[in-house]
């Protein structure tokens, strides 16, 4: 029962490939239905070892006493707690509770992923978490098959199986983050053709982030990539990379960075760069830009109907899931339509949404639960600098891409994957 307990929860690591775009009405559907089904089978199979498995319960109920302690699991369970509050006193409970057609989320689906995390880190241990990564990896490959075909069919930006190409950009951040870390289990097993497979994988998700153009990620990774430079530029000490000195490859990058920066900006209307999918985009980028407009209005809209409605109830635990879109009927600025005349369901800033739907105690849960996974990824480094630094850059690079976008079942599911492995990590 142990043994298919965690191969149910390896599903999460091919779920955009069971249920691709096209088989269900909405592309989230199908995913939305496969992530409550392995909560629900992995919580029937746990129940059975507790009941029937006594040397696994042992296993599990020490796993289960070091993760009451951690401090991770202490956020995400305060955000779950918070969460089914603001459900229980949302303005639309039915929707807070089962979420929306478009989306399918609510507490039911975030609940399911919240029970994945906590399963998985019952269960997982280092061997597990390389073959889910090594999954994680063969899906990516997949993805970006299909990305590569959209593209040869004259896709602008394609989506690949995700349904949108902002969301299959934030989806390959964590198949990069993958790739890397089945690159390593492969130099740790002394596997090449592992090895190659991982930063071949890697590559290709990080070429499909350029693909779809998808500005916020390439931020992103940006701002990952200087942060990164400069904690290996003051931290790096005597530690090498190979036989480089970690310092050296710190400063090397910023300096490359920083002046290929100063080129581009002062560079960015030649024609070279119109020829560079995702950095073409960012070149045409000005203040005018109706998606940057859409976004700070929806920003505006978000503080005023925080700042409009302070009563102990919605300031503390928000509207509820799912029912960002009554309070964007509620405060809807007419400027708004000549920039976007479609509804928003988000605020396309993840800070924002947190705000509007789970108020200020979900929301400082859930910058807490970050706060926490920055602070285990630290105490990383001193055992692995290469997965030290490939969390960092992770980190970074998705948390700065959803200040201008949203999460969707797909990457929800990456993001807990990713919490309970730093969780986990320090127990091996």
């Amino acid at each position: 029962m142990k043994k298919a307990a965690i191969w149910t929860l390896m599903l999460v690591a091919c779920m955009p490939v069971i249920f691709p775009k096209g088989i269900f009405a909405n592309d989230t559907d199908g995913k939305v239905i496969l992530i409550r089904g392995i909560a629900f089978i992995s919580s029937l199979l746990i129940a059975l070892i507790f009941l029937f498995v006594p040397r696994d319960r042992t296993e599990l109920s020490e796993r289960l006493s070091k993760l009451w302690k951690n401090p991770i699991f202490i956020s995400l369970s305060l955000g779950i707690g918070f969460l089914l509050i603001s459900t229980i006193t949302a303005f639309d409970r039915y929707v807070a509770f089962f979420g929306e057609p478009i989306r399918g989320e609510g507490f039911i689906t975030l609940f399911s992923l919240y029970m994945i995390y906590v399963f998985t880190s019952m269960l997982f241990r280092k061997r597990e978490w390389n073959i889910f990564f090594l999954i994680a990896s063969i899906t990516a490959v997949i993805l970006f098959i299909v990305e590569i075909v959209q593209v040869a069919g004259g896709a602008s930006r394609p989506d690949s199986w995700l349904g949108n190409p902002i969301f299959l950009a934030g989806y390959s951040l964590f198949s990069v983050l993958a790739g890397l870390l089945a690159a390593r289990w492969g130099k740790e097993k002394g596997s090449a053709s592992l090895k190659v497979f991982g930063f071949i994988t890697a590559a290709c998700a990080f070429i499909g982030i350029f693909l779809t153009q998808s500005r916020g990620v390439l931020l992103g990774i940006a701002v990952a990539v200087i942060v990164s430079s400069i904690v290996a530029s003051f931290v790096g000490g005597k530690m090498k990379v190979g036989k480089i000195k970690l310092r050296t490859l710190g400063l090397s990058i910023f300096s490359f960075l920083a002046l290929f920066l100063i080129i581009f900006f002062s560079t960015r209307h030649a024609a070279v760069w119109k020829k560079v999918p995702g950095l073409n985009r960012i070149a045409e980028t000005t203040t005018l830009d109706s998606s940057i407009g859409s976004r700070l209005e929806y920003s505006k809209l978000s503080l005023r109907a925080f700042s409009s409605d302070m009563t102990a109830k919605k300031t503390l635990f928000g509207s509820g899931w799912d029912n960002y879109l009554f309070v964007w009927n509620k405060y809807y600025d007419q400027k708004i339509y000549a920039l976007d005349s479609a509804n928003a369901d988000r605020a396309h800033n993840k800070l924002f949404d947190m705000l509007i739907m789970t108020g200020v105690l979900g929301l400082l849960a859930y910058l807490s639960a970050w706060f926490f996974f920055m602070k285990k990824v630290r105490t990383i480094f001193s055992t692995s600098i290469f997965v030290g630094f490939a969390l960092l850059m992770w980190g970074i690079a998705y948390f700065v891409n959803l200040l201008s976008a949203f999460d969707t079942i797909a990457t929800f599911s990456v993001f807990y994957a990713v919490c309970s492995y730093v969780t986990t990590y320090s127990y091996e």
